[in-house]
């Protein structure tokens, strides 16, 4: 309403504001202010209970008018830039149709991975992806990174061209980028010298930006005063504990060894240990299915001897880890 009646443009100066308050208060707006609930809607449902009237009728504004709700929800989501696995297709398309950048990332994403209703189209997620960077958007520079950093989505690999568009993304504080970025300068790789200032400073920015990601790796400098920084367990203990509360299994790894051995300041909890690796294993974590497999076949942290759930667990961390080594070696050991 106050988008239409003060006629305020993108640009306008209270237009976060009203976005804001649109963006907290969605449901209840959508729900207070509902065709449902008009004075026509509720005779028609009373006339309808009466039998004076075919209850299809009702039954059929009904669903037009949740088809409505629900096309507005969606819509203050994509003015807030946001998208989900059920934002609807068509509304993607139609801001990707008027130039909006932050769509074409997305129906990028959506392409590239064949998810949200679309089939899978990685020529078609490039190109996207090259437009909305051509506009300047850091999400489509980091994606783009990605692909030519590892030489997918049908582009040659061209590590220099990746580092490029992370440096102009993290420019504009893209998180994933930093975080890639500082990964690049930490561990040498993609072509840049050693500067393992710039990591920290980069894993901090994107950390404080909420990149779980930077949140672990900020965290393993922490904990053993890597990097340059001082060593610090605790500052260490609650980077974890942030990026394991954000689903980072990483970080449920790091925080399972601090509790089942007692370390970093925090009390011996063995069992809040397998919790946490449980977690991360299932999120195909392989570091957190070796753990497991250890106490499973010895009977550890307070779990029953399994031997047979021990075997499948390092399998598996083998399949999906790369050839994980440790797991590699109890499977050569136990099975031969």
């Amino acid at each position: 309403y106050d988008l239409h009646a003060h006629k305020l443009k993108p640009d306008d100066p209270e237009m976060p504001i009203i976005l804001d308050y649109c963006d907290e208060e969605r449901n209840e707006l959508i729900d207070r202010y509902s065709d449902k609930k008009t004075l026509f809607h509720r005779m028609l449902t009373g006339l309808e209970r009466a039998r004076l009237i075919p209850s299809s009728y009702v039954d059929l504004r009904t669903q037009r008018i949740n088809d409505l709700d629900g096309r507005i929800k969606a819509s203050l989501e994509l003015l807030k830039g946001r998208w989900k696995e059920d934002t609807p297709l068509y509304l993607l398309e139609e801001k990707v149709e008027a130039g909006d950048t932050r769509a074409m990332v997305e129906l990028g994403r959506r392409h590239y991975h064949g998810k949200g209703g679309v089939r899978q189209d990685e020529d078609k997620a490039i190109d996207l992806w090259q437009r909305a960077a051509k506009a300047e958007n850091p999400a489509a520079m980091f994606e783009l990174g990605r692909c030519y950093y590892n030489g997918e989505g049908g582009v040659h690999q061209d590590q220099a061209k990746a580092i490029d568009l992370w440096e102009e993304a993290a420019k504009a504080e893209n998180p994933d980028a930093m975080f890639e970025l500082g990964c690049c300068y930490y561990y040498i790789e993609g072509g840049v010298d050693v500067d393992e200032a710039k990591a920290i400073e980069l894993w901090q920015k994107a950390a404080k930006a909420k990149n779980a990601d930077a949140m672990v790796e900020l965290g393993r400098c922490y904990f053993y005063g890597l990097g340059g920084v001082y060593q610090d367990e605790a500052k260490a203990i609650e980077l974890w504990q942030k990026a394991a509360k954000a689903k980072n299994a990483d970080a449920m790894v790091k925080l399972g060894h601090c509790y089942f051995h007692g370390r970093g300041g925090v009390d011996k909890d063995q069992v809040r240990a397998i919790d946490l690796w449980e977690e991360a294993a299932k999120a195909e974590n392989p570091e957190a299915m070796d753990e497991l497999g250890r106490c499973y076949y010895d009977g550890l942290g307070g779990v029953d001897v399994d031997q047979d759930r021990a075997i499948a667990l390092w399998q598996r961390a083998v399949a999906v880890g790369g050839g994980n080594t440790n797991a590699q070696y109890m499977l050569d050991y136990v099975v031969g």
